[in-house]
């Protein structure tokens, strides 16, 4: 998921400002740093050790990418924003399959306004609902995600 979010922050231009670019290698490592630390916390053989730390390894250094990435950065489009809110629309249905592809949702659907240049009133409506929908779905989820505890 890392890869193909790279890929469309690259060629969107997002990967211009150097502070996404940070922001975005940062939160890439978190997973590797947690696989880590899940893996050398519960290893049951060298094998499964070298083979998961070998995986762990691949993992950072894909999140890793947009530092380098940033050195043939391109500008951004004047349809940056539309393409992030598509981006993100897609992610919403992907979130029907894995729901918690919906905080993807909601983090490229709110910054997708700051990337359009001139924001009409249909781009307006269409991330608001975008916004709501990904909300409720994100609420619906963490209630039943909730209930499970509680064994109702």
């Amino acid at each position: 998921m890392n890869l193909a979010l790279q890929l469309l922050f690259y060629f969107n231009g997002q990967y211009s400002s150097r502070r996404f670019v940070t922001t975005h290698t940062t939160l890439s490592l978190l997973m590797p740093i947690l696989a880590a630390v899940m893996v050398l916390e519960d290893n049951s053989s060298t094998a499964y050790l070298t083979l998961n730390l070998g995986l762990i390894i691949i993992a950072a250094s894909l999140a890793l990418l947009p530092l380098q990435l940033q050195n043939s950065a391109r500008r951004s489009g004047n349809h940056a924003g539309w393409v992030l809110l598509s981006a993100s629309v897609f992610l919403l249905l992907l979130s029907l399959l894995a729901w918690p592809l919906v905080i993807l949702t909601l983090l490229i659907g709110w910054f997708s306004l700051n990337q359009q240049p001139k924001p009409s009133i249909l781009f307006h409506v269409m991330r608001w609902i975008l916004l709501l929908l990904s909300v409720g779905w994100c609420l619906y989820n963490l209630y039943h995600l909730w209930q499970l505890p509680l064994g109702s």
